[in-house]
């Protein structure tokens, strides 16, 4: 049996206001989390992207720079872009023949 402690402890020694502690291991990082499905075979593929790159990025970082690759890609070609995005294919160029001068 334990001992009762009758030892007063003064009002200036307790605090005021009682912060609860947060569970769960520290956050990382201050941006959103963002989950996503995806079938084994494009993770795959993604990870073997990942194992060419020479400083060998993870999974979440592997993922963030493709993301960052496909955005330029449309950004710099907008008309082709936008025909994607419609679900549409771009029609083949035909050949034209050079004048002659």
């Amino acid at each position: 049996m334990a001992r009762k402690s009758t030892e007063v402890i003064p009002k200036e020694v307790i605090p005021k206001e009682v912060i609860p502690k947060k569970r769960g291991p520290p956050g990382k990082g201050k941006d959103p989390l963002i989950a996503l499905r995806m079938p084994p075979e494009e993770r795959q593929a993604i990870e073997d992207w990942a194992a060419e790159q020479p400083d060998n990025p993870s999974l979440s970082l592997a993922l963030r720079r493709l993301a960052q690759r496909g955005l330029a890609s449309d950004a710099a070609e907008p008309a082709r872009a936008s025909k994607r995005a419609a679900g549409t294919k771009t029609a083949p160029r035909k050949k034209t023949r050079q004048r002659r001068s």
